[in-house]
């Protein structure tokens, strides 16, 4: 194997790719009935949270409101176009019988003039696991990020069945962060009407021999975050892909191969600039060991190991906190803040930070 990080790199890939094939196969078997909104907030100036979770037949929706009132739900089957009146609430819970023929239906609830819409974040596609919605998460300064605009995935190797849900999501951009030889390996199946554009931000790595240790290959991962923030061909192109999202009109979609380190990197710093807090954004990486790590299908395929093996696969694949904390620490020491490095180190204008808000923040309502 080889000896820099892309040849690291290429072994935690690897793992990955690995893992989400039988892991898309589990989930296609006996998978959740529904996916679940962790957690989706409102900035309305009554909404404080609201989230949804699949409960067998039902979607049960909980949310808290800062004064008293009825709360008046609808439902949408077209992701908010149109809208059907399902209940008006006295209280902050409502079960609503789910319909099969509308696998992800989003919710408006509205209450004194403030209005907060959710929806399931992750996408429950069999084929691509880690598909989820970077929407629903409430800024420090009470604004919420948009549902339905910003997507991030593993690699995009969609069945047929689940293409025709992933071009139901209007993508007009698809940003692919891996090495032209990963996507090679496994190219894209692009949803419809969307651009795909390869940004490999993997830069020059870092050198030392392939681990073989759950120690050394946590040691790589840390590693591989510090790259992002230290590297400059990967600044590069991760401040070419924010550049993107800040400029561009329609829905996209950032991802790799297991959509849990590049694309985590990505997904943190554009949750950062849009002012979500770091608890949160924290939480938003660990998701990642919900849909691929801890399904029954990654589970299948570790057991197949050897306890050496399955000990180091399983700490390149797990979304440990302290892999995101390593990027996080980097960006401290040089840059100092989160703006600091998007503007110094990831090229970026304070109009495009400002225009990234615009696009992906709605405001106080």
């Amino acid at each position: 194997m080889s000896r820099g990080l892309r040849g690291i790199g290429a072994g935690a890939v690897a793992c990955c790719a690995l893992l989400l094939g039988p892991s898309a196969a589990m989930a296609a078997a006996g998978g959740d009935p529904h996916p679940v909104l962790d957690r989706g907030f409102s900035a309305g100036s009554r909404f404080l949270a609201a989230q949804v979770v699949g409960e067998g037949d039902a979607w049960s929706l909980d949310w808290e409101v800062r004064n008293r009132g009825p709360v008046s739900v609808a439902v949408s089957s077209d992701r908010g176009r149109t809208w059907d009146r399902v209940a008006q609430v006295a209280g902050h819970h409502l079960a609503v019988p789910a319909d099969p023929a509308v696998p992800r239906p989003w919710f408006r609830l509205r209450s004194g003039g403030s209005t907060v819409v959710v929806a399931a974040r992750s996408l429950a596609l069999p084929s691509v696991p880690n598909l989820r919605d970077l929407g629903g998460y409430r800024t420090a300064t009470g604004e919420w990020v948009r549902m339905g605009l910003l997507y991030r995935s593993n690699a995009l190797t969609l069945s047929a069945a689940d293409k025709t849900t992933a071009d139901s999501l209007g993508l007009r951009y698809v940003y692919d962060l891996r090495t032209a030889a990963e996507a090679g390996q496994a190219p894209d199946v692009v949803p419809a009407g969307a651009t795909r554009e390869l940004h490999d931000v993997m830069g020059a790595g870092v050198q030392g021999p392939a681990p073989t240790t759950p120690l050394q290959a946590a040691d790589t991962m840390r590693a591989m975050e510090r790259v992002f923030v230290d590297d400059p061909a990967s600044r590069a192109e991760f401040g070419a892909v924010l550049a993107d999202l800040a400029t561009r009109d329609g829905a996209q979609l950032f991802h790799c191969t297991g959509g849990k380190d590049r694309t985590g990197w990505a997904a943190a710093v554009v949750l950062t600039l849009l002012g979500v807090d770091q608890d949160t954004v924290m939480q938003d990486y660990r998701l990642s060991d919900r849909y691929v790590l801890e399904s029954p299908g990654t589970q299948a395929y570790l057991a197949t190991l050897s306890p050496g093996d399955r000990a180091v696969t399983e700490a390149f694949v797990r979304a440990d906190p302290s892999y995101l904390q390593a990027g996080f620490d980097e960006v401290t020491a040089r840059f100092g803040t989160m703006y600091e490095y998007a503007t110094r180190g990831l090229g970026l204008t304070p109009q495009a930070i400002s225009r990234l808000r615009s696009a992906f923040l709605e405001s106080r309502r």
